[in-house]
């Protein structure tokens, strides 16, 4: 069940006119805002927040918001639409449909900025012209301030969410600019706006088309007239019909236009209407809706009683009242609603708005539509446009009973008919005359039209010519004596019923009477079965008459009508097998033919040797005329299906290839067979700089479809351009040939399933039914409940012996395998087991593969582990000293100690003893299995920052922002305690926000003067193209230097970088950003603290969030970065100290 709401511009949605002290009857702002032109920017046409009457010649940039932005966005998507039906026109309407879902994802969170650039990477040609045309007209203000503004639509939309009972919504008066498709909450909007016709008084309509998406699949759009008519058409999705939606504004009638001009307005958009109505299929249920400006007369079936026919203010449109009968359409809301006016001002109450459906389908309540009079969209304004609610039942094709329709009994006589046509009586002959005359007085064009004239044309005739007598009676109750007998009985019972007194004279009397009746009363019953039984021996008699001689006529007409009452579906079997089924056999000028005793079938076996004969036939005539060569590479036959390939190498190729396909066609032709050249296609895939020139001939646009010319014995054919074809069940395609196949292949592999689940269900029938009649022990519910209660026991056993194994003392394992998870109470354990399960003779090897790899690059790796424990503080520090005076960076990793558990080499020389502490001498099991846990929690967190956190290390010199941070810091929170209303973010993300745009100012300011960049330059943080280097740390050197893997980063693009992450630091996009010692702190002893080292954490949710991350992961590295004395890198998998400090508890590392 589909319901239907037509809207038409409901109260409080109609525009104020201009001026004037009359009130026109309909409302309509055609008549007043006609008069206003195109230039005309008064004061009442601004909306607010609108950009009217801004020259262009005005400077300014247009950054659209909210409703605005959504307007952009649903332009956007309409013109990416017509680019995909341009650049893919024979793509499936799922394939358009997926590349629109994706588009419109891609758009859904983007900003003005962003649409604009998404808007050149989507659309090309003249959808990015329209584009920049639709951007200039809104920055120059073209918005419609009439009709349905946005905040009555949003109410509209609001209304329909809580009703939750419409599918389907039609709406005429916009006055919108654009025609567009877009999506509202639950539902398709597709607007056609009349503001591209050439009539001026058309940008004054509108019509808006609204389908629920929960009821419809995406609809298909034709725009019949801009502005006035609308048609759309998507697939129900309850019934799986396809329904027509017609959205209609008609003309009104303008007073201070000629009458002629009217007329011919109105007259286009009914012969418009007319029509697309005679196009569309009869099978899909339509609904044509909207406001058409004139009355209805009644007009059973097609209007209704309940019409008014003193309604004032319109004339009735003849052309509106034939529209129907021509098209068999009934008006719903001009039956059962009364008063039924859908316009109402001062002085008059009118019926011009109607909702249309076929006969058919005006049924099932769907004449009960009646104007909504308690619609509450915006009714301050009391504009006296009521809408128009409708219910129409969609039922599908399975649902639909045959209609029964009772034979039209024939009104003239038959039989004389016959007779003098075949004997050319003169009676004959005036008819054919009358006939002829006629005839030549019709003056319709319109098949149909002429079919039904014909027709009346010959029943009128022949009905004066021949009338039809009175038939013959052959009742029993009128056969004349018959009639005497029952009138001489009811004459008894009259007699009989006859009140008298009651005297003994009248007893005797009344007495004979009630005998006379009943013995007539009797005769008359047995007369009535003697005159049946006559009736019925007669009529068998003279068919048995017929049947000797051969008359079938008088048998059908004798026992036709009892044989009809039965045995309907044999004879329909039976007609459709013999109806003009013939064997043809053709051989040269020599013809045959055979009529079939059971009708021509497929699976004829005569069927495989015809199709053999005429391929063999074909490939002979081909081999004459292309040559034996080009048959073995071009051509392959498969009964009806044939296929040609070449393989195109140059022009010459082309042209020739062209030449044997019309040689092929012709063949064909020849042997008398019927080609569909719209089932034909064609796949052509040309690459190339001749490919566009050469195909430039041969490909004709009809319908935004692309075909191949051909001709053929003299004429044109056009063949369809492909990308996709079935052949013999494949998909054959150049592109994706694979993934299309196995796509085709899994959708016919799902029907075979659901062909096959009806015989699978048979069994799981056929187990329920055994249960029930034939249980034995696997259907016996006492017996699954044994085997649970069984499992359960066992279960429970199991339970127990695991807590007994837990209570058991453990042995502690103090030497834990570098391979695995395993732990040892002896060193030597340890080393057998490395050596049996992970065959490692030094346990040291391996660790790191790419320590293996540059052991040897580095000497400190192969002196002995005595000489790198007994290394001098003094060395060590002056190791260290030029790193720290050269970046901030602590190293990257701690240098490694000897294992105390293996010595590859015997040590010597002397060492300083070390005093281990005693390794899991402190930790219970319960313990060491608690601390293994944390240790691994702490390991995945570490995982985990390293997605989201960064390290800052700033110097504490002449450029450090650590002053300015502590600033900034004190006076956050003076002004948090005061309770500042400007304080909306935190004081992390106001700290970051503002070393960024101190980092933004000195870039700009180092990278304006000449000065500047010859400083830049001077230190090689600056090329010579003027874009910023990055810099990497160098171990050899201890300093950073110039990163050549590394391309720079253009001035432009750096403050691009710079200034989006300026705008989006606000609200919690920023998690954590603080020193590791304290900002206090560091002011207080600045001297202790050379560099300070700060933790940034970025929010892992959010398009912008994951930006500012790639974005600051972009910017490692970059020069730019010394300006503030700071150097960044992305967070490590170190662990803290805390975890460290356990980890030493737990293994004694």
């Amino acid at each position: 069940m589909a319901h239907a709401g037509i809207v038409k511009r409901p109260r409080g949605m109609s525009s104020v006119p201009a001026g004037g002290s009359h009130d026109p009857p309909r409302g309509d702002a055609d008549d007043n805002d006609a008069a206003a032109s195109d230039d005309d920017l008064s004061p009442r046409s601004f909306t607010p927040g609108s950009q009217d009457g801004i020259s262009e010649s005005s400077d300014f940039s247009l950054i659209l918001h909210g409703e605005d932005l959504d307007g952009a966005k649903a332009k956007f998507s309409s013109l990416y639409r017509a680019e995909v039906q341009a650049l893919f026109p024979h793509a499936s309407r799922r394939s358009h449909s997926g590349k629109m879902s994706w588009m419109q994802r891609d758009i859904a969170n983007s900003d003005w900025q962003r649409l604009r650039e998404q808007a050149e990477h989507y659309l090309s040609n003249e959808r990015l012209a329209n584009w920049g045309n639709w951007v200039t007209a809104s920055a120059q203000g073209h918005r419609s301030a009439g009709g349905l503004p946005a905040s009555s639509f949003q109410e509209l939309m609001a209304w329909l969410d809580s009703e939750g009972r419409f599918e389907v919504v039609i709406l005429q008066e916009t006055h919108w600019r654009d025609s567009t498709d877009f999506r509202s909450g639950r539902w398709y909007c597709i607007h056609s706006s009349g503001y591209g016709s050439e009539v001026s008084y058309d940008r004054f309509g509108g019509v808006l088309v609204m389908l629920r998406q929960e009821a419809f699949e995406e609809p298909s759009v034709q725009e019949l007239y801009p502005g006035r008519l609308l048609h759309v058409r998507a697939v129900h999705k309850q019934s799986n019909l396809t329904v027509d939606v017609l959205g209609i504004y008609q003309h009104v009638h303008r007073t201070h236009l000629p009458p002629e001009q009217n007329q011919a307005y109105r007259q286009h958009i009914w012969d418009t209407l007319s029509r697309t109505l005679k196009l569309l299929p009869s099978r899909n249920p339509l609904l044509l809706g909207g406001d058409f400006n004139a009355q209805l007369a009644k007009q059973h079936p097609h209007v209704g009683a309940a019409n008014r026919s003193h309604d004032a203010g319109q004339d009735r449109d003849r052309q509106f009242q034939k529209l129907l009968g021509e098209h068999d359409l009934c008006a719903l809301n001009t039956w059962h609603c009364r008063p039924g006016y859908t316009y109402e001002s001062a002085h008059s109450k009118t019926r011009i708005d109607f909702v249309l459906t076929r006969l058919r389908d005006a049924k099932s309540g769907a004449r009960q539509a009646a104007p909504n009079y308690a619609f509450p969209i915006k009714s301050w304004m009391a504009a006296g446009h009521w809408p128009i609610e409708a219910t129409l039942q969609v039922v599908p094709f399975s649902r639909r009973g045959e209609p029964v329709t009772a034979p039209t009994a024939a009104r003239y006589d038959k039989v004389a008919l016959l007779h003098s046509v075949h004997a050319d009586t003169p009676q004959a002959v005036a008819l054919k005359e009358e006939i002829a005359q006629a005839l030549q007085a019709v003056t319709a064009t319109e098949l149909h039209q002429v079919r039904d004239s014909v027709n009346r044309i010959l029943l009128e005739a022949v009905e004066r010519r021949f009338p039809l007598g009175r038939p013959d009676d052959t009742r029993v109750s009128a056969q004349g004596s018959f009639r005497a007998s029952a009138k001489s009985t009811w004459q008894l019972y009259r007699e009989l019923k006859v009140h008298r007194a009651a005297t003994p004279h009248a007893v005797f009397r009344q007495w004979r009477a009630a005998t006379a009746f009943l013995k007539a009363s009797k005769a008359l019953r047995a007369q009535s079965r003697h005159l049946k039984q006559t009736a019925i021996l007669e009529k068998l008699a003279e068919a048995e008459a017929a049947a000797c001689k051969g008359d079938q006529r008088s048998i059908a007409g004798l026992l036709g009508p009892a044989l009809r009452l039965h045995f309907q579906d044999t004879i329909a079997v039976i007609q459709q097998l013999h109806t003009d089924a013939q064997y043809v056999f053709r051989a040269g000028a020599n013809v045959g033919r055979h009529t079939t005793t059971n009708g021509l079938k497929q699976g004829c076996c005569i069927a495989p040797f015809l199709w053999s004969f005429f391929t063999v036939a074909v490939m002979h005539s081909l081999r004459d005329k292309l040559g034996q060569d080009w048959l073995h590479q071009a051509l392959v036959l498969f009964a009806d299906d044939h296929w040609c390939q070449w393989v195109i190498r140059s022009k010459a190729d082309f042209e020739q290839s062209v030449q044997q396909l019309q040689v092929v066609l012709e063949t064909l032709m020849d042997f008398r067979m019927s080609i569909n050249f719209k089932k034909t296609a064609i796949l052509c895939r040309l690459e190339g700089k001749q490919a566009k020139s050469v195909l430039r001939d041969h490909i004709k646009l009809r319908n935004g479809d692309k075909f191949f010319s051909v001709q053929v014995r003299g004429q044109e054919q056009l063949i369809p351009i492909r990308a996709v074809h079935d052949h013999l069940g494949t998909k054959v395609t150049y592109h994706h040939r694979l993934d299309a196949n196995m796509e085709h292949r899994i959708q016919s592999g799902q029907a075979k399933y659901q062909v096959l689940l009806r015989s699978l269900q048979r069994f799981r029938e056929s187990l329920n039914l055994k249960a029930v009649t034939a249980p034995d022990i696997t259907t016996r519910t006492d017996v699954c409940a044994y085997v649970e209660r069984l499992e359960a026991n066992w279960q429970h056993l199991v339970d127990l012996q695991q807590q007994q194994d837990a209570q058991l003392p453990i042995i502690e394992a103090a030497v834990p395998c570098p391979y695995c998870d395993a732990c040892f109470t002896t060193e030597n354990a340890m080393r057998i087991h490395a050596q049996l399960a992970h065959q490692m003779t030094d346990v040291m090897q391996g660790l790191n593969p790419e320590a293996d790899i540059f052991a040897f690059c580095n000497p400190s790796l192969l002196t002995s582990r005595t000489k790198q424990l007994a290394l001098p503080k003094k060395e060590e520090k002056e190791e260290m000293e030029p790193e720290r005076e050269d970046s901030t960076q602590p190293p990257k990793r701690p240098r490694p100690e000897p294992s105390p558990l293996f010595s590859a080499s015997p040590q010597t020389g002397s060492r300083r003893p070390q005093h281990r502490q005693p390794r899991n001498t402190q930790l219970s099991a319960e313990g060491k299995l608690l601390a293994r846990a944390l240790l691994h929690h702490e390991d995945q967190l570490a995982a985990q920052r390293m997605d989201k956190d960064f390290v800052l290390f700033m110097r504490q010199d002449y450029a450090s922002i650590i002053p300015n941070l502590h600033a900034i810091s004190t006076e956050w929170h003076a002004k948090k305690e005061e309770g500042h209303e400007g304080l909306t973010s935190s004081l992390r993300t106001v700290l970051l926000a503002c070393l960024v745009k101190e980092l933004l100012a000195r870039v700009q300011n180092m990278a304006s003067t000449t000065e500047g960049q010859g400083k830049l330059q001077a230190v090689h943080w600056l090329d010579s193209n003027q874009a910023w280097t990055f810099l990497r740390w160098c171990h050899k050197s201890r300093k950073l230097v110039l990163d050549n893997n590394k391309e720079s980063l253009s001035h432009t693009e750096l403050v691009r970088q710079l200034t989006f992450l300026l705008e989006n630091l606000r609200g919690d996009i920023i998690h954590k950003f603080h020193s590791t010692k304290g900002l206090d702190l560091v002011e207080e002893n600045t001297s202790s603290h050379p560099s300070v080292t700060f933790l940034l954490g970025i929010s892992l949710r959010g398009e912008k969030a994951n930006e500012m991350h790639e974005v600051l992961c972009k910017l490692l590295g970059c020069s730019m970065w010394q300006l503030i004395g700071v150097s960044m890198k992305r967070e490590g998998l170190q662990r803290s100290p805390t975890a460290k400090h356990l980890a030493k508890l737990l293994y004694g590392k």
